[in-house]
């Protein structure tokens, strides 16, 4: 079985394609060992990873099964699209929490999509380097810079500078919603 790196990359439209994309390399016999993606490229990476019993199509299917929003009746076509502004429970939502404002770093709340995750993926299986090696890149809200988090880095102690910085570290939802918006997320090692 050969195996193959993917890099996954932003905007929402992208996602459906890497789901058919990448389910039909894994029909074809192809074996992902290394996985990067950012935004929705995020997503589907630990959907891949994390697929439960390693069945990655059967994952890719679960996660766009619980995101694609139902058709609202008697709504004409054209306008199901601009239903979807309003939301999708599953993976966001329009904030509410006003008097948060100053903090806000973004106008959406992902926060639905982290109980997506917990229920899709295996984030033991996402974590074991050894079965697929994964890193997700966000970035930082208070310095602008791109930070990674991975669950393998290669040569951790050499003293030469690497951008973004990789941290490597037990990747949760909480890292993979961090690439969906300037983030305060922790970049520590753990």
């Amino acid at each position: 079985m050969p195996n193959m790196g993917l890099v996954l990359q932003g905007g929402g439209a992208l996602g459906p394609y890497e789901y058919g994309a990448v389910t039909r390399l894994v029909e074809l016999g192809w074996n992902p060992v290394a996985i990067t993606g950012v935004s929705i490229g995020a997503i589907t990476t630990a959907a891949i990873a994390g697929a439960r019993d390693g069945n990655i199509p059967a994952s890719l299917k679960r996660l766009w099964d619980a995101i694609t929003l139902t058709p609202v009746p008697f709504l004409p076509p054209d306008a199901q699209a601009t239903w979807s502004m309003f939301g999708d429970p599953r993976f966001w939502s329009t904030r509410g929490d006003f008097w948060n404002l100053p903090r806000w770093t973004s106008f959406c709340d992902v926060s639905p999509m982290r109980e997506t995750l917990t229920a899709i993926c295996d984030f033991g299986q996402l974590n074991d380097a050894s079965h697929i090696r994964v890193s997700v890149t966000a970035t930082d809200v208070e310095t602008g810079a791109q930070v990674s988090f991975s669950n393998y880095v290669a040569n951790a102690g050499r003293a030469d500078h690497v951008n973004p910085i990789v941290s490597r570290i037990k990747l949760t939802p909480d890292h993979i919603l961090a690439t969906q918006s300037p983030t305060r997320i922790s970049h520590d090692c753990h």
